[in-house]
């Protein structure tokens, strides 16, 4: 994380159609740093049971690519569809569909995966002018994603072109500061992520105690068949305060994850704007 003391507020500004940046950043057609690749058109003649996770529009989220509930490739297809293979730290987005406009950033756990199809990948075409890290925080923005969905809009299925994401116009720091901006809200995120875990690992352990505890119940050796358990009440009060103390901890991550988001917003806002600078 970047020292408190290296963060310096900014004084010169010029006017844009973004708003007021700092006078040496610059503002850019997305497309002069970056071009949009659109995946390819598998058939689904070659879906397989297992294989090579392909990346569709469903498989895209906010919270990034979710790959539960996907379909597979051949393992033969990462070489020969080399173009198509996906890396850490790609950003894509659904371009068509209820999940128009929705972004996510492929991550290590992810891979080795394959793009489908109407999902787009953000492609660095100029490295010495844009960091893809700073790329991947400037589109989660709010106007980023406003901007892109006003181009969505208007027929019966949303749909929208990589030309027109391409000329969605961004603020452009220098390449070191975009840097430090990127590692900053990267490190936001990792700490949001962590706090996902561990709610979602706190929400499996109480499942699995719950299921114990209404099948097993505390303490007891001999069992019986039966279609309904009903504990006796004195068991009832510390099952129900057992799986109450397990929901105040999943409670209390949750505010510490809102926290976090706030932070990021916040952090987001300042750092972007050039209103702090880094």
């Amino acid at each position: 994380m970047v020292q408190a003391d290296s963060l310096r507020t900014e004084d010169k500004f010029k006017k844009t159609e973004i708003g007021e940046i700092p006078v040496d950043w610059e503002i850019v057609n997305l497309g002069e740093t970056v071009r949009l690749q659109g995946g390819f058109a598998f058939e689904s003649s070659d879906y397989k049971g297992r294989g090579v996770p392909l990346v569709r529009i469903s498989n895209v989220t906010s919270s990034g690519i979710m790959l539960n509930e996907c379909v597979y490739l051949p393992a033969s297809f990462a070489k020969e569809f080399s173009d198509f293979l996906l890396e850490d730290g790609d950003v894509l987005v659904a371009m068509s569909g209820a999940t128009t406009g929705k972004i996510g950033v492929v991550s290590k756990k992810d891979l080795p995966a394959l793009l489908n199809q109407r999902v787009g990948r953000f492609m660095i075409e100029d490295s010495n002018r844009i960091a893809k890290r700073y790329l991947g925080q400037v589109v989660l923005t709010k106007r980023f994603k406003e901007d892109l969905l006003i181009d969505a809009a208007g027929g019966a299925q949303p749909n929208v072109s990589g030309k027109s994401i391409e000329r969605i116009v961004i603020p452009l720091p220098p390449l070191p500061e975009q840097k430090k901006i990127a590692k900053i809200l990267s490190t936001v995120d990792e700490a949001i992520e962590k706090r996902k875990e561990i709610i979602e690992k706190t929400k499996e352990l109480k499942r699995g105690l719950m299921q114990e505890l209404l099948t097993r119940g505390i303490g007891h050796k001999k069992f019986k068949k039966t279609k309904i358990p009903l504990p006796t009440l004195a068991e009832q009060e510390k099952i129900a305060e057992i799986l109450s103390s397990v929901d105040e901890e999943i409670n209390k991550e949750i505010v510490h994850e809102e926290r976090l988001e706030d932070i990021k917003k916040g952090l987001t806002q300042v750092l972007l704007s050039g209103k702090v600078r880094v």
